[in-house]
């Protein structure tokens, strides 16, 4: 069976981590151009008002995308390129702008694949009540999806809500907020905006999907104690499936909402929001998924006549008094601290679709690596050839399983800005030649795994 004839294979990027332009056209601040700034500031990485220059550079790009055989792209359309300040006037340039983008797309037979919201929340809405941590926002959200139902529905085949919604809600600070406390009533907040997201595009009856963006990192247990495989479970339950389980049934799971109370993280609930979480069940399960983390009963150097695991490596990783993080000594790991584990894959999807019995999409898989070009003037990325490969196989497998997996998407097609390490962290199977501080021409090089991924793409992944 393996891989189905209409299978997607496609690439991934985000609007604040590529497009620049980031106050051209009539585009409003993001809490992600604010942060990066910053990040430019006090340690010279590269921000957000240029990034790789995807905002003038798309139809050069999606010419390589043609050229590497890519059947979709997964992309994120910038809130506050199509409404500056989040809730006020439409920006008709911000909509001209996507628009020509998804119609190149089109004419290179790419299905689009378009992300509403990606980190990059208006910072004239945290201005004008906290974003997401005000009930005020969901409506907010609600009518910007509108807008881009209407102007873009009609040619855009897939849509994906929040992106990562669980990681923002635990680095409060990537949604412009502060603490935990608040950044969990704007979960809250943000899952009704999902459902009611979800429900209006099926009310406006386009012939297309939509579905959730998850994070998903596998978590192993660093022993077979009971202790630590009910500490892997618990942790994938709350990291992942709460979310999943709250779009899937339109309630939270009791195992998540006793943790948030345990930890007084526990967010105000009002009697309509049941209802306006129903009837909100996903298309299909978008999952970002690059990893698997080892994870164990918490040691520090007080207490070693408690820890009854194995003397394995240690990363710095933890939470006192609750778990450790772990090296896996089974899998090879990057400069980053990544590792590769693609079984960790195949049982990830295998244990998504057994839960939910939805298709699934793969919205990012990659590789990072500090790069620079050779005296050949090329990039010999063999790391990212051989995680992809790993990856493909286990997919192939997966598939093989029973699994409805119809796309991926790995992060990133071209290189881009790093959340947290500017230029220097690079994911992209097309190299962008600048640094940092130095912007150079911006050239677009292919690497070696631009070569081997058009190869499994011509193949169908029968490699």
């Amino acid at each position: 069976m393996s891989f189905p004839k209409d299978f997607l294979w496609g690439g991934s990027i985000s609007a604040f981590q590529a497009e620049g332009a980031y106050l051209e056209d009539g585009k409003g601040l993001t809490v992600a151009d604010l942060r990066l700034k910053k990040a430019n500031d006090e340690n010279g990485l590269a921000d957000s008002s240029i990034a790789v220059d995807f905002y003038h550079h798309y139809k050069e790009d999606i010419q390589l995308m043609k050229e590497c055989g890519l059947k979709s792209f997964r992309f994120s359309i910038a809130w506050s390129r199509i409404i500056p300040d989040g809730c006020g006037e439409i920006n008709p340039k911000g909509v001209a702008y996507y628009r020509s983008l998804i119609e190149e797309l089109l004419k290179n037979d790419i299905v689009p694949i378009v992300t509403l919201y990606h980190f990059d929340f208006p910072q004239a809405l945290i201005e004008k009540y906290n974003g997401f941590a005000s009930r005020e926002c969901i409506q907010d959200f609600v009518r910007y999806a509108k807008v881009c139902f209407e102007s873009f529905g009609d040619i855009v085949p897939y849509w994906l809500t929040i992106n990562e919604q669980m990681v923002i809600t635990e680095l409060p600070f990537f949604q412009g907020l502060t603490d935990l406390k608040t950044s969990y009533q704007a979960f809250h907040h943000m899952c009704i905006a999902h459902a009611l997201v979800t429900k209006l595009y099926r009310s406006m009856h386009f012939n297309g999907q939509i579905g959730p963006c998850i994070s998903y990192t596998t978590r192993l247990p660093a022993t077979v104690n009971s202790k630590d495989m009910m500490l892997a479970y618990q942790m994938d339950d709350l990291n992942v499936f709460s979310l999943i389980d709250a779009h899937y049934y339109g309630e939270y799971p009791p195992y998540f909402i006793n943790e948030l109370k345990r930890k007084n993280l526990m967010f105000d609930v009002l009697p309509e929001d049941k209802e306006m979480l129903a009837d909100a069940r996903p298309d299909f399960i978008a999952i970002n998924w690059y990893v698997t983390e080892v994870v164990g009963q918490y040691v520090n150097e007080n207490m070693p006549e408690e820890y009854s695991g194995p003397d394995l490596p240690r990363q710095g990783r933890s939470v006192a008094g609750e778990y450790q993080y772990y090296k896996n000594p089974y899998t090879p790991y990057s400069e980053y601290n990544w590792n590769r584990d693609g079984i960790g894959l195949r049982f990830a999807l295998r244990r998504l679709y057994a839960r939910y019995r939805l298709p699934v999409m793969i919205t990012e898989n990659g590789w990072s690596a500090n790069e620079k070009l050779g005296t050949d003037g090329k990039i010999h990325d063999d790391l990212r050839i051989a995680y992809f490969k790993e990856m493909v196989e286990q997919m192939s497998l997966a598939i093989d399983d029973g699994v409805e997996l119809f796309s991926f998407n790995p992060w990133s097609f071209i290189d881009l800005l790093s959340s947290s390490q500017g230029m220097d962290k690079r994911y992209g199977m097309v190299y962008v030649d600048r640094t940092n501080d130095d912007l150079k021409e911006l050239k677009r090089i292919k690497k070696d795994s631009f070569y081997y991924y058009k190869d499994v793409i011509s193949k169908n992944g029968a490699m």
